[in-house]
């Protein structure tokens, strides 16, 4: 278009200026040598093309103005000036195609689709521009009569723009580059020559010099912007996306062509006839279908344009999170070898991402691990299958084995994957620490045995297997003897060493696939399985078990001793784990109480004595608010006389369905139970209440003396003294009517505590008596700390006493020692007059038993104290003391 312009502008003007035609020839054959120049070794291939094609194109322009300067001169002017249009035509078709060269990479078919439509789209606009000025211009005179053809007049000026719009273009792929001044300046001076050449258009009297001017400073222009490119660097490393200016051009870009069409047809329109209106019409119809086609590709381009940015944002934010996390991600084939490990394996595991590629995954698990792996992997290689997790050990790169939970996902059937994903996480710290916590759940923390809940599901798993294999199974229970003693005297940790100790020398006993337990305390068990019928077995283990602790322990450089009381249950093959175990507690329990350091096997007989101990202890419970319990009253007789000076009582337990309970029986039960302290507080109080009553209704008699015996339970109550003392205050007794009985062993129990409680009961005016008196080992070495008013004979030195054997010596030794110390002495169970003879020689004033009466209930007692009690003013009465008293007999 620049040249039909410029043709348009020299026929009107009607003149030609050499010097102007000469600086354009020079102007524009330096800048294509620069152009050549510029298209060496600096560029790739691609750039340097395109440098030649630029090059070519501005030395074929200079040829063409060559061509039209000389044309004035020329013999035959038109071939010049064919010349000069022919070598602008092909100048323009090679800057367009260098121009064109400058991309970096094969464009798809969408953006050629839209390169060729907006080409369609600038060539029809400039058509109708082209037609429109040529007809206001009116036709050239010294173009040649070819010019003037339709064909021409659009052709050469839609080339001419198409090189103007290309080289736009690359600018437009370039303008995130910083040093753009170099095409700028060459931008600038193809846009004067075109506007320059616009105005020409017009006739007028400078036309031609406006031309010139134009003409030769845009071919400066040029000139100066391909000698700034020599000096910059390639043009392909310089490109960056700006997808949001993009797409705001190729949006407004149709709709520019669309106005741009329409005004001109409207401009066209209300110039021209009816003859020419169609042509218009039909182009502004092909320039609205264009850009309606044009938008389409447009709006296309930039939803796969957001969707590719999309992506790239999302394998952005994946390779980052993949990188940066603290588990490993890996895939591996069907085959499980590895083909992507994520870089937390060397923060990990150790190793470089590179030294596993290409590696099998079985050659870093555990060899126990292994099948369970490769099944687990074949298994999560179907399709179809859910993510799920297994553990396994992994090798470090240090060496180390590592617990390792594996999350895997089967992504084989997605092409980008192709793999099994793996999620890895190192747990070796979180199973050491669950395994150190089941370990405590199931074991003894002190001794490291195992403790009852897990030796429970072990009996319990042990009787099933016995059942199978027609075998038996045992349970020993083992409980150390007086280690209360030890550890109150010691202390915690000496009876945490004896503990430790004694679990030591068990494991030592027992033989493999053996079971010891600490269930608590100083309680253990042991489970021996594979037993004969007999329990030989286990009773050898448990006699290897007493000869071990039968030894001394050392704690704290110093010797304890501490037996084992043994329990041994052999089971049947009706009993339950549960069962076993109570059953061998029961024989240990035996044990315990027939002397300690035994061994004792249970028997059937044992469980029936325990349910009935259960049941008399339900029903004890009861009996004083049911009014069961009653009082018996044993007379205590002066051996002279033959008259009362006292009443020992005794305690009855009337069972409304077992009839009469012997004291034996249920004695022990309240010992153990701690009923024995409201049953001694009720006895007290009806003991000292009916001794009021007869001393009231017998005036004429001496006042008689009754005793309750206190239990060591009851010694170790702090209200005793308060109950002595409300009992007597309730009743209206003489303190010196009631006397307190305990026996030997209760005494020497826990010297220093009990010398204290018998000193805060004789503050109260009562009096003492020791039972039993003789049966203890150290009674007399601690009978002078003890303020005791009376002291009782053991019916065991009273059997004898009248044979004149031991028992006599026994018996005259308690009561010449009796005699010395100032104490009153009662012989217990006389039943022959040869043994009242015989007491009574050696000196013995009181003493009690079948001969004299049995117990005699409470309505009984006096009528015979009627008869056989001691008158006042007798002379045989002894007032410095008082005459035995009540007990609760065992």
């Amino acid at each position: 278009m620049l040249t039909a312009v410029a043709g348009l502008a020299v026929a009107a003007a009607g003149r030609r200026n050499a010097v102007s035609d000469a600086w354009i020839v020079t102007m524009t054959l330096a800048a294509g040598i620069v152009a050549i120049v510029n298209s060496g070794a600096k560029w790739n291939a691609p750039v340097r093309r395109a440098w030649r094609l630029v090059g070519l194109g501005l030395l074929c322009r200079a040829l063409g103005a060559l061509a039209w300067g000389v044309s004035p001169f020329a013999a035959v002017p038109d071939l010049f000036t064919a010349w000069a249009l022919a070598c602008r035509i092909v100048a323009t078709l090679l800057l367009t195609a260098g121009f064109l060269a400058f991309r970096r990479k094969r464009r798809g078919v969408t953006e050629r689709t839209k390169f060729a439509l907006d080409a369609a789209l600038v060539l029809c606009v400039d058509a109708l521009f082209t037609w429109w000025l040529i007809r206001r211009a009116g036709p050239a005179h010294d173009v040649g009569p070819w010019l003037t053809t339709l064909p021409a007049q659009l052709a050469l000026p839609g080339l001419e723009l198409l090189c103007v719009a290309s080289f736009v273009a690359v600018i437009a792929r370039l303008r995130g580059r910083g040093d753009l001044a170099g095409l700028t300046l060459a931008l600038g001076g193809f846009a004067l020559q075109f506007i320059g050449a616009t105005l020409a258009a017009f006739p007028s009297d400078g036309a031609g010099a406006i031309v010139a001017l134009s003409d030769g400073i845009g071919q400066l222009l040029v000139l100066l912007g391909a000698l700034a490119e020599f000096n910059t660097r390639p043009v392909d490393s310089h490109r960056t996306q700006r997808t949001t200016g993009a797409t705001l051009r190729d949006a407004l870009l149709p709709y520019a062509g669309v106005g741009a069409g329409s005004l001109m047809l409207l401009a066209l329109v209300s110039e021209s006839g009816n003859a020419e209106t169609s042509i218009f019409v039909g182009a502004s119809v092909a320039l609205t279908l264009i850009a309606i086609a044009r938008h389409a590709l447009t709006v296309r381009a930039n939803a796969r344009h957001a969707s590719a940015r999309a992506l790239v944002a999302n394998e952005t934010r994946f390779r980052s999170l993949v990188q940066h996390s603290s588990d490993l991600i890996t895939i591996i084939d069907d085959a499980d070898t590895i083909r992507y490990v994520s870089p937390a394996i060397t923060r990990v595991f150790g190793y470089a991402s590179t030294d596993l590629d290409g590696k099998p995954l079985r050659e870093l698990v555990h060899p126990d691990d292994l099948v369970p792996m490769l099944d687990f992997l074949a298994q999560m290689a179907r399709p179809g299958n859910e993510p799920a997790t297994m553990n396994w050990r992994m090798l470090n790169a240090a060496g180390a084995w590592c617990r390792v939970e594996n999350i895997a996902v089967n992504l084989l059937a997605d092409p980008t994957v192709a793999g099994v994903v793996l999620t890895t996480r190192d747990v070796t710290h979180r199973v050491a620490l669950e395994e150190q916590l089941v370990h405590r759940a199931f074991h003894d923390e002190l001794t490291g045995l195992a403790n009852r809940a897990l030796f429970t599901n072990r009996v319990e798993q042990a009787i099933l297997r016995a059942s199978r294999d027609a075998k038996y199974t045992a349970v020993m229970f083992l409980d150390l003897d007086d280690f209360k003693e030890i550890n109150d005297s010691l202390g915690h940790a000496a009876g945490d060493s004896l503990l430790m100790q004694g679990a030591e020398r068990l494991r030592r006993c027992l033989r493999a696939g053996d079971t010891a337990a600490r269930l608590g305390g100083d309680e253990f068990a042991v489970l021996i399985e594979g037993c004969r019928e007999s329990g030989d077995e286990a009773m050898h283990v448990a006699e290897r078990v007493s000869n071990a602790f039968a030894r001394p322990f050392t704690l704290e450089d110093r010797e304890a001793f501490s037996t084992a009381s043994i329990g041994v249950a052999i089971s049947s093959a009706s009993e339950t784990g549960e069962e076993l175990l109570r059953n061998a507690d029961l024989a240990m329990y035996l044990a315990k109480r027939r002397g300690k350091a035994r061994i004792e096997r249970f028997a059937s007989h044992m469980h029936e004595e325990v349910v009935e101990r259960l049941d008399l202890l339900a029903d004890l419970r009861h009996a004083i608010e049911r009014d069961e319990l009653q009082l018996e009253y044993q007379p205590i007789v002066d051996l002279e006389t033959r008259t009362v000076s006292g009443l020992e009582t005794l305690v009855r337990w009337d069972h409304p369905r077992r009839g009469r309970i012997p004291p034996a029986e249920f004695i022990p039960i309240a010992e153990q139970s701690g009923l024995i302290v409201p049953i001694g507080r009720w006895v007290m109080l009806h003991a000292c209440s009916h001794a009021r009553h007869w001393s009231r209704s017998l005036p004429e008699l001496l006042p008689v003396t009754v005793t309750v015996n206190l239990s060591a339970r009851q010694l170790g109550d702090e209200n005793l003294i308060d109950d002595v003392s409300n009992a007597l205050r309730v009743a209206g007794l003489r303190r010196d009517q009631l006397v307190l009985e305990l026996t030997e062993s209760t005494l020497l129990a826990n010297s220093e505590e009990t010398v204290g409680i018998l000193t805060g009961l004789k503050s109260l005016g009562v009096r003492l008596a020791i039972d039993d008196f003789g049966t203890g080992y150290s009674s007399l070495s601690y009978l002078h700390r003890f303020p005791v008013d009376v002291l009782k004979i053991d019916r065991s030195f009273v059997e004898d006493v009248a044979s004149g054997s031991g028992g006599s010596a026994l018996a005259s030794a308690v009561i010449a020692l009796g005699r010395s110390l100032g104490l009153r002495t009662v012989a217990e169970g006389i039943e022959t007059e040869a043994q009242h003879a015989a007491l009574a020689t050696l000196g013995c004033r009181f003493g009690q038993g079948f001969l004299y009466s049995r117990p005699l209930p409470p309505g009984d007692v006096m009528p015979y104290l009627m008869r056989h009690g001691q008158r006042t003013g007798s002379s045989l009465v002894d007032t410095r003391v008082t005459p035995p008293s009540a007990k609760i007999v065992p």
